[in-house]
């Protein structure tokens, strides 16, 4: 006999149960839905900010390194087909320009040291590093 209540009560129990169920399902719903439209806000603050960083990298050229020359990393970046601009931006300011016919020789910081050559468009050629010992010797320096 004892154990007709007790079934009954586990019955009763049961029956209560899908409707908690249901009410738990709603309510993790709800959550979902306010997580979902949360990450929809971040996603777009993130294209806001990345078109915003986009837009001040764009309105703000690179500084020059003026000795950008002396970093050996820096003629291993440098690439055929890169403008004039983009090797100043590597290695900074030659030390001496040379005209000649069909090319243009950058010499960093003389004659002795690198060199770059632009074809007549201004385009890269072709390049060699400042020979170790000399006055950068290819070396990093501070």
């Amino acid at each position: 006999m004892r154990r007709f209540p007790v079934l009954l009560l586990c019955a009763m129990l049961f029956q209560l149960a899908p409707g908690t169920t249901q009410a738990g399902e709603e309510d993790l719903a709800a959550r979902v839905r306010a997580l979902e439209r949360q990450v929809a806000e971040l996603e777009a603050e993130v294209q806001r900010l990345e078109r915003q960083l986009a837009a001040r990298r764009a309105a703000t050229p690179p500084v020059a390194h003026r000795e950008g020359w002396r970093q050996l990393r820096n003629w291993r970046s440098l690439r055929k087909g890169m403008s004039r601009f983009e090797v100043m931006q590597l290695l900074g300011e030659p030390g001496k320009v040379s005209d000649y016919y069909s090319f243009e020789r950058w010499e960093y910081p003389d004659a002795l040291g690198g060199r770059v050559n632009f074809d007549s468009s201004g385009s890269v050629v072709g390049w060699r590093p400042p020979p170790p010992g000399s006055a950068g010797g290819g070396r990093a320096s501070r």
